[in-house]
């Protein structure tokens, strides 16, 4: 694809102009899930996107930009740049209208639990009986789905999934085109009105501790209540700036 890029123009400076730029959609998708948000049933989400063109023959400073259609003559979009390096020139992120994002649950298998007993530390041993432990990993199976919404085909859409210490990624339908834990990278081509999708398994670890106090001996008395301080407030107060000499 090749576009014209225009500065903004005032009466004393033209930046620049440049015509037929080679340049591309670079679009992505970032995963990132919790343990609530992963027992949703479906999660709305936005893509982002920028603009990369390259061979620029001039450098460009940051500043704002105006890509026009070469072929109607028409401005395309409006954008942002933080500055050109070397002949390469990108756009800010941002929010891709482009594509519907949908990520739905597909399966939600619960572990079995396993319970485990640790005594208090030695400040609390006076209060507590034992620390209980209880801890199950979840199998968890969604489905991220992108809908195109243009007439033009959508090449390498990057869907990016991210680990943390309690979700681990398992498997996927489709093998990831770049494993580098705790990112893991698929690429998704899409064709015009329709949608691709991307499923994948997920191991979610659970831990949960309980605190078990110790039990009283029978007979033993209850603690008295605090008892709140009595405030003596005067009905009355003598009013000394009237009383007579």
């Amino acid at each position: 694809m090749k576009a014209t890029l225009l500065p903004r123009e005032n009466v004393r400076l033209v930046w620049f102009k440049a015509e037929g730029v080679k340049y591309q959609h670079d679009r992505k998708v970032e995963l990132y899930y919790s343990e609530s948000n992963l027992q949703q049933d479906a999660i709305s989400r936005t893509g982002t996107f920028q603009m990369v063109f390259q061979d620029v023959p001039k450098q460009v400073p940051a500043s704002q930009i105006v890509i026009f259609d070469k072929a109607l003559g028409l401005p395309e979009s409006y954008n942002k740049t933080s500055g050109s390096v070397g002949p390469r020139l990108s756009t800010e992120w941002q929010d891709d209208l482009e594509v519907e994002i949908t990520d739905r649950l597909v399966t939600y298998d619960t572990g079995k639990e396993t319970i485990k007993v640790e005594p208090p530390s030695p400040h609390l041993r006076s209060r507590l009986k034992e620390i209980e432990i209880r801890e199950r990993d979840d199998i968890v199976t969604r489905k991220l789905v992108v809908k195109n919404l243009t007439a033009r085909s959508i090449d390498g859409l990057q869907v990016k999934l991210y680990e943390n210490k309690d979700i681990r990624f398992e498997k996927a339908k489709v093998e990831p085109s770049k494993k580098d834990p705790p990112e893991y990278s698929w690429l998704v081509d899409i064709e015009p009105d329709a949608s691709g999708t991307v499923e994948f398994t997920l191991r979610l670890h659970i831990t949960k501790t309980f605190e078990i106090e110790k039990e009283l001996p029978p007979g033993t008395p209850l603690p008295p209540p605090r008892q709140k301080t009595p405030q003596v407030q005067m009905a009355n107060p003598p009013n000394f700036m009237n009383r007579a000499e």
